[in-house]
């Protein structure tokens, strides 16, 4: 099979597999989307809220992942245990999970029992209860879970590293927020921000498995009749970042160092990135797995088994909502200096501002995403999951170009963005050297 058949047999495949759903807006304003998959007898509900770490009310960080705690410790119709005890009688399953940019509570059922998800998300959703007892109690377990992360040099090292190159994005915290804003956090202001954000037009309902669009839709409509309006500042499409080249800011090199008790040195290095749907962001993932995907990546190549200056190291892009970073990381050897490991990876990213990329690498790395994404849709938790995060950070036709766009990444266009993006007047860089008879504090520069 040629590569452009194997490309489009590719593409085909996982739009099959993850595309094929029916939206719907209920009355109250509640985004639907429902994927009808009969392969597997059970069924998957997630709900996501455009609330993550983010969201910073009054500059409060750590909200948006304390309230999902907070919202599984009572409601108006659910005790404290209740929706555990239930999923677990019923066979059923449920989790929840933050990051920068939303929040999402994922029920799994067998087919018979999924719309006990829909009682209890719809409780959640406007009748969360928050008792103060519990919200004391909690505060604790969000500070212990901060304070374990503490512990690793690793988190410290990021810490100091997003301070440093974005100071004022709003992903500066992170997702968990900092230390004195979960102790000082009250919980008026907890109750405010979720009356703020957890109401029916700030939420996507994703419904995937073996069920009749139909019947899901009626159900919907009746478990979330009640939920306060829309308010205009919570846009689901964020202003568009256009098509043309992603032009970073170039506040000048930052550089940070801490000596912190830690088995081995690493470097973090930082570049401003654009966000998901930009232009850019398809060469960038292309990059991804040409950097760092597998033993074949460049990066594992050269600085892993031929240099030997790291345990591990490497490239990665995430892209989110709003402009955020690229990093470039690695755990130096021992006996391998921090400024070694940097200059070796910082090599690596100016061959490609010097060098074309060979066609057959950018084939490998495009087969390796298609490969990836395919798998990503496999269970019914997956494909709500691609559909969610598509739909909310790359808007509901992301996959419709998402291979073109894809396909269109070839030598010149990698070389032409890496030298635009890859400059020292946009790059941090972040040092941690061990200490092993310091205190548990760190320096900064």
């Amino acid at each position: 099979m040629s590569g452009g058949a194997s490309a489009g047999a590719f593409r085909d495949l996982v739009l099959r597999t993850a595309r094929r759903f029916t939206e719907h807006t209920t009355a109250t304003g509640l985004r639907v989307l429902v994927k009808e998959n009969g392969a597997v007898p059970g069924v998957n509900v997630t709900l996501w809220y455009q609330a993550g770490g983010a969201d910073l009310p009054g500059g409060r960080s750590g909200l948006a992942h304390f309230l999902e705690h907070m919202v599984f410790k009572g409601t108006d119709r659910f005790a404290k245990g209740d929706i555990d005890r239930i999923c677990d009688s019923n066979g059923g399953s449920n989790n929840a999970y933050t990051d920068l940019d939303h929040t999402y509570y994922v029920f799994n059922f067998a087919r018979d029992r999924w719309e006990i998800a829909l009682e209890i998300l719809a409780s959640q959703m406007t009748g969360c209860r928050f008792p103060g007892d519990e919200f004391e109690a909690e505060r604790q377990v969000v500070i212990q879970e901060r304070m374990l992360s503490e512990d690793d040099p690793s988190f410290l090292l990021e810490e100091a590293a997003l301070r440093a190159a974005v100071p004022e994005s709003p992903y500066r915290y992170g997702v968990i927020g900092r230390l004195e804003d979960l102790q000082q956090v009250s919980r008026e202001e907890m109750v405010e921000f979720y009356r703020r954000f957890y109401r029916p037009a700030n939420a996507l309902l994703v419904i995937t498995g073996d069920v009749e669009t139909g019947r899901v839709i009626e159900a919907v409509e009746r478990r979330f009749q009640e939920g306060p309006p829309a308010i205009s500042e919570l846009p689901w499409d964020l202003p568009p970042e256009g098509d043309g080249p992603y032009q970073p800011g170039r506040p000048g090199q930052q550089r940070v160092s801490l000596s912190l008790p830690a088995q081995l040195p690493e470097v973090k290095i930082n570049y401003q990135a654009p966000p998901m749907g930009h232009r850019d962001a398809y060469v960038l993932l292309v990059l991804n797995n040409l950097l760092s995907f597998g033993k074949s990546s460049r990066i594992y190549r050269r600085i892993i088994e031929e240099d030997q200056l790291a345990t591990e190291a490497w490239f990665s892009y995430l892209p989110c909502r709003r402009p955020f970073l690229m990093e470039l990381c690695g755990q130096a050897r021992p006996g391998v200096e921090p400024q070694r490991l940097e200059e070796a990876l910082l090599d690596e990213l100016e061959r490609l501002r010097r060098e074309p990329v060979a066609p057959a690498e950018i084939d490998r790395a495009r087969r390796q995403i298609r490969v990836n994404l395919l798998l990503s849709a496999q269970s019914l938790e997956d494909q709500s999951y691609l559909l969610g995060r598509t739909a909310l950070v790359g808007g509901l036709g992301f996959l419709d170009h998402f291979f073109t766009r894809i396909e269109e990444v070839d030598p010149e266009k990698v070389m032409e963005a890496a030298g635009r993006l890859f400059v020292p007047e946009s790059r941090t860089v972040a040092e941690l050297q061990p200490e092993p008879d310091a205190g548990q504090g760190g320096g900064g520069a």
